[in-house]
């Protein structure tokens, strides 16, 4: 199931997917790039994030910029 997850997460954006580079970094990390290139994409980025966030941090980043990239494209959070 997660590697199903994992493969979906890694699409290309125009194929449903969230481009996630899974390959050189850990998993919160290569989230969290995949997001900041999405708002990047959308104009919404924000400050850049601390390369020593823990992952308590890094996990309310991750769902507070969901819900920013979902907002900007109009979907329901």
């Amino acid at each position: 199931m997660i590697e199903a997850l994992k493969d979906w997460a890694a699409r290309p954006v125009e194929d449903g997917g969230a481009a996630v580079d899974w390959s050189d970094c850990p998993p919160r990390v290569a989230v969290l790039r995949a997001q900041w290139g999405r708002m990047q994409q959308l104009g919404i980025a924000v400050h850049q994030i601390d390369a020593t966030i823990d992952e308590e941090a890094a996990d309310a980043t991750i769902r507070a910029w969901g819900e920013r990239i979902r907002a900007a494209l109009g979907e329901d959070g």
